[in-house]
């Protein structure tokens, strides 16, 4: 069966990295950036939420206060009149594992790309930020299934450029390492169902509009029970008027 593109209600128009302006309690202005190929524009929208809406209904433009502005990555409509996609441009965010992509009611499967140097394998995923004024944003964060086999027959990440240390993050954030998995052909059902039960927190960092790192929590442990404050009292040295020996010429 082969894959269709989307027949929404709103066609695409201008995307990339932008600035929302609050220019009143019902108007906002879009700044876009200049690029190597389009020009700086400007978009004003009345902003109306719902499903005929002009706005996502995660956008925190009611948060902000008239003149405030937001870095973003936003897609507008081909009319200009609306938003149809919007995230953080930049930051550090609190986020959980959402959902892989999929067409409705299919698993989720690797799918083989065009690029520039051939083909290749990618899933997507949905991670979603779970804190503060933009929660409930999702980021469209793709990975290389670099899956291999251990010795013991199950699902392992297999080499260790940066494709695969990415998978391998992606794996520890959501708790999926620790977990044993059978190795098989598919694994993505599995690795989805693990882990959003686990529905594990970890950082995103942000740059540009896309997800560029995924990391997981410090966990202190035990560390500071039963310590001594003393231990981590330094000795106290008296002031003293000589010139310490590096400073004379």
């Amino acid at each position: 069966m082969n894959r269709v593109k989307s027949t929404g209600n709103f066609k695409k128009g201008r995307r990339g990295l932008a600035q929302i302006v609050k220019l009143s309690d019902e108007n906002m202005r879009v700044d876009f950036a200049p690029t190597d190929k389009e020009a700086t524009e400007s978009f004003n929208i009345k902003v109306v939420y719902g499903e005929k809406g002009t706005v996502p209904e995660y956008l925190p433009f009611k948060k902000m206060k008239v003149n405030g502005k937001l870095g973003v990555s936003a897609t507008m409509n081909v009319e200009g009149d609306a938003v149809l996609f919007a995230v953080p441009a930049s930051g550090e965010y609190e986020a959980r594992f959402n959902k892989m992509v999929a067409p409705e009611g299919q698993e989720p499967v690797s799918e083989t790309k065009q690029g520039k140097k051939g083909t290749y394998k990618q899933f997507a995923t949905l991670i979603e930020i779970t804190d503060g004024p933009w929660k409930g944003t999702n980021y469209w964060k793709p990975f290389y299934p670099n899956f291999g086999m251990d010795e013991a027959g199950n699902l392992a990440v297999a080499g260790s450029g940066s494709g695969s240390d990415a998978l391998f993050d992606f794996l520890d954030c959501t708790q999926v390492v620790n977990h044993t998995i059978p190795f098989s052909e598919n694994p993505l059902p599995e690795i989805q169902t693990i882990a959003q039960k686990e529905d594990a927190r970890f950082k995103i960092i942000v740059q540009k509009g896309w997800i560029d790192m995924l990391v997981k929590p410090l966990e202190d442990g035990d560390a500071f029970e039963d310590v001594v404050d003393t231990e981590f009292k330094a000795p106290v040295e008296e002031a003293t008027e000589k010139i310490h020996p590096a400073l004379n010429d």
